[in-house]
């Protein structure tokens, strides 16, 4: 079954609109390192061995 061109137009669509998304978030996660902040925001109630870059990558 091929895609009608209309499906096609969406699917580019979408995939534009998630890449956009996903470099407005990298590029926010990347200001926020380069000024010293925690690019988490993750605070535990006791201590953990895992940091904000492994709740991260776990969320990804």
């Amino acid at each position: 079954m091929e895609p009608t061109p209309t499906q096609l137009v969406l699917f580019f669509v979408g995939l534009a609109g998630a890449l956009v998304l996903s470099g407005v978030l990298l590029s926010r996660l990347w200001k926020q390192y380069s000024e010293g902040r925690d690019v988490v925001p993750y605070r535990p109630r006791r201590p953990v061995p895992w940091g904000g870059w492994d709740v991260l990558a776990v969320g990804v």
